[in-house]
């Protein structure tokens, strides 16, 4: 049974990650407050998600000719150097500290696209 409500989550998690609404962020908090799991190893699962989601985004994109590869490989290397520098740094900290950076850059991320709705409105 669990494993049914852990396939919900994801389908969800990545429907709204589809949309834009961050389904990666409430896939973290799914694995950690429903499944118990380390904020470390919640937030590994969720890069790996992110993957599948980029990997079938960029398909898509490539398709519809909608992407600048030039701008794509330029920004490549400065992506995998700050999660490989970003990698490195959430190894060192303890998860309960990680746990609420996380949380800040979650209310943060949500003030920012709550201001971004009242200004275009």
């Amino acid at each position: 049974m669990e494993l049914i409500f852990d396939i919900i989550a994801s389908i969800t998690a990545a429907s709204l990650c589809g949309m834009g609404v961050g389904g990666g962020g409430l896939l973290v908090i799914w694995l950690t407050l429903v499944r118990g799991l380390e904020q470390h190893m919640s937030q590994s699962l969720n890069l790996l998600f992110f993957i599948a989601a980029a990997a079938s985004s960029m398909v898509i994109h490539l398709r519809n000719r909608s992407l600048d590869l030039r701008v794509t490989c330029k920004l490549a290397l400065p992506a995998l150097i700050g999660t490989m520098a970003g990698s490195i740094i959430a190894m060192h900290l303890s998860a309960p500290l990680l746990r609420r950076i996380f949380g800040g850059l979650l209310v943060l991320s949500g003030i920012r696209t709550m201001r971004k709705r009242e200004e275009s409105e």
